[in-house]
């Protein structure tokens, strides 16, 4: 179910990573364009290859992302929790998804379409810059991974990898 949501407390929506240094006047025209979305366990939000048309971001709860490969094993990208988006990545490029991603608990999420997302890093600059560091710390993430994945043994692997799910 999809209901228009009334101005969150301006603390809140300026703690979250996307909406950073924006002014109370800024939130207040945000929130126009921001739509609230609760969804149980299990609900399926966005599917590999489809359009990318929404941002999702994260109010309260778990999701996954995760991509199937061709033997049916599934391979956990990450798993984000309040204060993340999901989804900008398609509104940026363009692109089709590239994973798909489930809600793990029940979830309490905003949603913005991909042309008030393209309005709003016009009209706001703030929100560009904000896209562009969440963007390049999951680059920096992917190459510790990576880094990770190519030069430790299996039992640091592991360890890295349960260390990282603990903070």
């Amino acid at each position: 179910m999809v209901t228009k949501i009334p101005l969150p407390d301006p603390a809140t929506l300026v703690s979250l990573p996307l909406f950073r240094g924006l002014t109370t006047e800024q939130l207040s025209a945000l929130n126009e364009l921001l739509h609230l979305k609760r969804c149980p366990a299990g609900t399926p939000l966005i599917l590999s290859g489809q359009s990318g048309e929404i941002c999702y971001i994260i109010l309260e709860g778990t999701i996954k992302i995760h991509v199937e490969q061709r033997d049916g094993t599934t391979v956990i990208l990450a798993t984000l929790g309040a204060g993340d988006s999901v989804g900008e990545m398609s509104l940026v490029d363009d692109s089709n998804r590239c994973a798909d991603v489930v809600t793990l608990e029940d979830t309490t999420l905003l949603w913005m379409s991909r042309a008030d997302y393209y309005g709003c890093m016009r009209a706001i600059p703030e929100i560009a810059c904000n896209v562009a560091r969440i963007l390049a710390s999951r680059l920096r993430a992917a190459n510790e991974q990576i880094m990770a994945l190519a030069t430790l043994e299996v039992e640091s692997r592991v360890a890295r990898q349960i260390l990282a799910l603990s903070s």
